[in-house]
């Protein structure tokens, strides 16, 4: 089908809600687009649900494509209205037959969109499945499915005439990777699965020139690499509670009761060299006590992205005192840089990598490790950057000393807040695609008795979640504190969305 692109006599002129719209302006020969239009599809079809320009180098590398017809002209995105010009014939009768229409119905009693597959985050899921609802997709899946199991075996099949679990299709099976198996880079235009037919006008239903990967849930034979589905857990159960199997019964989860915290072992601090003024205002917050005499103190905290090969010199007739009863060098980083004498002083080799987190993971293997669980490190819905994590660490340092905490193995921002047609498929990916090393603290022994603990945690973002976060690290790794303001910073109150944050507790 033939257009052309029209706009609105005085539309410069006209604004929304100023009364009826101009008319369009009359198709002009010799104007019609050159690429015919494939019926049924919009104008701007490429950019439905935004999907327009993203992947790799772009602000959301994990959201889906919406580009199903890669012929389209890109400025058709940004297209509004156009003349369409085709022949065809009006049916003597559209086919309805008023008398076909249902009438007198009986009411019933019906529960449809059952559930928290929309709307539940892992804070209201945990009482199902505990850190599970917190640690990856197929744990909330895990989570929904314990709910959907009770509500059909104990609501839907005594009591009611119709149930609707909210959305098994889209909930209970996980997104396709269609045309798309190397998860060592994102999705590009050259993934998916192509037609590789001309499109034949007249002919009816939608012919796609391309589908991309992460948006349907079933795979018809259009991937051989894949099965027709992948079910999830939730899936499972209800096939379970309509066959009358059984499935994990709902036994509510407590959060554990966690070890005391150690004695304070670091009482005073010396902090080395000439940090930056962020880091000085993190180290006041946290309440620590200083000295300027590093042979005074047996915790000596460097900023890892300034210190200089000077700065270290300075410490090292401290650590040698220290080395029989004990001390630990505190190097901190925001994961901007690690200054290259820190790097050359290391006994171990470390960098950065490309590893964003908005939560962590603990390391119950090590001492430090018991005293979090995943909602302790969980910054998914604080307020503003809720990236805790701006790069992560990796190297022979990593490798051969303990990884306390880690970045997280999904992305819960990608997910909340994202709309329907995002938020499955953008963490599916999240969680598929390859990342590199993510260590965000690392201990390491330096020497006898003497430990370095280097952490790219990102200090700055001071809410009510990451101050909770540092004021247990800080008693976990035994350093006294004084009067702390992390308890009293200044945080703002979020409204409350019913839609997107569910009912209230």
């Amino acid at each position: 089908m033939r257009m052309v692109i029209s706009e609105m006599k005085g539309r410069s002129s006209w604004k929304k809600g100023s009364g009826i719209a101009p008319e369009l302006t009359a198709p002009q020969p010799g104007k019609w687009e050159k690429v015919k239009i494939k019926i049924p599809s919009a104008i701007n079809v490429n950019d439905w649900g935004r999907g327009s320009k993203v992947g790799a180098g772009t602000p959301r590398p994990y959201t889906p494509s919406s580009v199903y017809f890669p012929s389209y002209p890109e400025h058709w995105v940004y297209t509004r209205m156009g003349w369409l010009c085709r022949n065809f014939r009006i049916p003597a009768s559209h086919g309805l037959k008023q008398e076909d229409l249902p009438k007198d119905l009986n009411k019933t009693l019906i529960v449809g969109e059952s559930g928290a597959t929309y709307y539940g985050r892992p804070h209201r899921l945990y009482p199902f499945s505990g850190e599970r609802a917190y640690q990856s997709y197929e744990g909330r899946s895990e989570t929904l499915a314990i709910d959907v199991y009770q509500n059909v075996k104990q609501m839907a099949i005594p009591y009611l005439s119709y149930y609707s679990p909210s959305e098994v299709c889209w909930f209970g099976l996980e997104r396709m990777n269609l045309g798309y198996h190397d998860f060592s880079r994102l999705p590009n235009l050259s993934d998916g699965i192509f037609a590789g037919k001309a499109y034949e006008e007249g002919k009816p239903g939608y012919q796609y020139e391309r589908i991309p990967p992460y948006v349907t849930t079933f795979n018809p034979g259009l991937d051989p690499l894949l099965p027709l589905y992948k079910p999830l857990p939730m899936f499972n159960a209800l096939k379970a509670a309509l066959k009358g199997s059984e499935w994990t019964t709902f036994e509510e989860v407590k959060h554990p009761v966690k070890p005391e915290y150690p004695s304070p072992v670091y009482p005073v601090a010396c902090l080395i060299g000439q940090p930056r003024p962020d880091l000085i205002d993190f180290i006041t917050k946290a309440g620590l006590g200083l000295t300027d005499q590093p042979k005074k103190a047996n915790l000596w905290i460097i900023d890892a992205e300034s210190v200089t090969a000077e700065d270290l010199q300075r410490i090292q007739p401290a650590l040698k005192k220290w080395k029989k009863k004990g001390g630990m060098v505190l190097a901190l980083s925001i994961g901007q840089k690690l200054s290259d004498d820190f790097c050359h002083w290391l006994p171990e080799k470390v960098k950065l990598t490309d590893r964003r987190a908005t939560a962590l993971e603990m390391n119950r293997n090590t001492s430090w490790g018991n005293y979090f669980e995943l909602p302790d490190l969980y910054f998914s819905e604080m307020e503003g950057d809720r990236y805790i994590l701006k790069q992560g660490l990796s190297g022979a340092l990593t490798e051969k000393g303990n990884i306390v905490l880690k970045a997280s193995r999904t992305d819960w921002s990608l997910f909340n807040t994202s709309p329907e047609h995002w938020k499955c498929a953008q963490v599916v990916l999240c969680e598929a695609l390859q990342k590199p090393g993510g260590a965000a603290l690392v201990t390491y022994p330096l020497q006898e008795n003497v430990n370095l603990v280097l952490s790219v945690i990102d200090y700055r973002l001071q809410t009510k979640e990451t101050n909770v976060s540092w004021n247990s690290m800080m008693r976990v790794i035994g350093i006294a504190t004084y009067g702390a303001d992390f308890n009293s910073h200044d945080v703002k109150n979020k409204k409350h969305g019913l839609l997107m944050d569910g009912p209230v507790d």
